[in-house]
C-alpha cells in the first residue's frame, strides 16, 4: 500500500508571508494475521519513505532508498528508523482502529518548528480513527444511494463525515464522503508550548472491494484555516491537504 500526501501551509510572520510545502509518499507492506467477528488484525511494515518539504527558503529531500547519496539527507528526523519496522494495528469492521503501536499524543517534542508543523498531516493514527485500508462501512447493509454518518471525538481530535454509497458492482464499490474535523495539538521545545489549532473541512471518494471491504484506493481534500499560539503570539494559518 503507498499512501500518498501533498501539504501546504500559509501563514504570516514579522510582516512577511510564508509558505510550507511537503510531498510525502509513504508505502507499507500490510500483512492480515487474522480476521475475528469484529474486525482484522494486521501488521503494517515501512518499507520506503520519500519526502520534498520546502519552507522559508529552505529544502529537504530524502528517500530511503537513496539516504545520504548526492541530493537527499541522509537520514532527517530520524526516519530510517521508521523502514523495517513492524507496528500491530487491530482494526473493526468499519476500518476503524480499536488498538495500534503507532499512536500519537496530543503533546509532543518538537524537535524543529518547521519539520513538527509540516509533519502534523502525516501524524500518526490513534484508536477510533479510520486505518484507511478497510472502506468505513456502516455496521447493516447498503445499497447504492444510501447514507450513513461516522464520527470521533478524541483528545484534541473532533470531526463529523457523511459517506454516500454511489455505486456497486461484483468488483468494485465507490463510496464519496464529505466532513468537517477539529483538531488541536500542543508541541514542546525546551520548555516552550506551541498549540496548534484548525477547523477543516474534507471531501474525497473511496474505491474498494465489496468482497472483501478492503479499499483499493482513497482520494481525499482537506482544506481550512487555523492558528499557531507561540510565546505570547497568535499567527493565523491556512491549510491545504491532497
Amino acid at each position: 500500500v503507498t499512501n500518498s500526501n501533498k501539504s501546504e501551509m500559509g501563514f504570516e510572520m514579522m510582516g512577511q508571508k510564508q509558505q510550507m510545502k511537503n510531498d510525502l509518499q509513504q508505502t507499507m507492506l500490510i500483512t492480515i494475521d487474522g480476521v475475528t467477528d469484529t474486525g482484522y488484525v494486521i501488521t503494517a511494515t515501512v518499507t520506503r519513505i520519500i519526502f520534498h518539504m520546502s519552507a522559508m527558503g529552505n529544502e529537504v529531500r530524502f528517500d530511503s532508498d537513496s539516504a545520504g547519496k548526492p541530493g537527499f539527507e541522509a537520514d532527517p528526523d530520524g526516519r530510517m528508523m521508521e523502514i523495517g519496522k513492524q507496528k500491530k494495528v487491530v482494526i473493526n469492521k468499519t476500518g476503524n482502529i480499536i488498538s495500534t503501536e503507532d499512536t500519537l499524543s496530543p503533546t509532543r517534542e518538537m524537535e524543529n518548528m518547521g519539520g513538527s508543523l509540516m509533519s502534523l498531516a502525516n501524524a500518526a493514527k490513534r484508536p477510533g480513527q479510520n486505518f484507511g485500508i478497510v472502506a468505513p462501512l456502516p455496521m447493516k447493509p447498503v445499497k447504492a444511494g444510501d447514507k450513513w454518518i461516522d464520527s470521533v471525538n478524541l483528545e484534541g481530535n473532533s470531526g463529523v463525515v457523511e459517506f454516500s454509497l454511489v455505486s456497486i458492482g461484483k468488483e468494485d464499490a465507490h463510496i464519496a464522503h464529505s466532513g468537517k474535523a477539529s483538531n488541536e495539538l500542543h508541541l514542546e521545545n525546551n520548555g516552550m508550548t506551541m498549540v496548534f489549532k484548525s477547523e477543516t473541512s474534507l471531501v474525497g471518494a473511496y474505491t474498494l472491494d465489496p468482497r472483501t471491504g478492503l479499499a483499493t484506493s482513497l482520494n481525499n481534500l482537506t482544506m481550512g484555516a487555523g492558528t499557531i499560539e507561540v510565546a505570547g503570539q497568535v499567527i493565523p494559518v491556512t491549510l491545504k491537504s491532497e
